[in-house]
């Protein structure tokens, strides 16, 4: 099992609690993995949503290019349009009303 899979460390003092409501069907699914395991039915949940977490996390924050896309973005990045009137004069509103409350 990967390090980053594992619930906190043991020695880590834990001040924070999650409560879950489940049938008793689903505790004993649970518990039986978690004895399989070899770990506490709490370690074993919070392992397996910690596992889940990370791997929501990865794919919702991680963008992944090919090819011309990824060619694309980046000559973008390299050499950015030029920004529209509408968003310059903005900018140029902004900065008027921020150096006016500094005032």
């Amino acid at each position: 099992m990967d390090s980053q899979d594992s619930a906190p460390d043991r020695q880590t003092a834990k001040s924070e609690r999650i409560g879950l409501r489940t049938t008793a069907d689903l505790k004993a699914t649970l518990e039986r993995a978690a004895d399989l395991e070899g770990e506490s039915l709490s370690s074993f949940v919070l392992t397996a949503a910690l596992r889940e977490a990370r791997h929501v996390l990865a794919t919702q924050e991680t963008l992944i290019l090919r090819g011309k896309d990824r060619d694309r973005f980046f000559e973008l990045l390299d050499n950015p349009p030029p920004a529209p009137e509408t968003l310059r004069d903005a900018l140029r509103e902004y900065r008027r009303r921020v150096s006016h409350d500094d005032a």
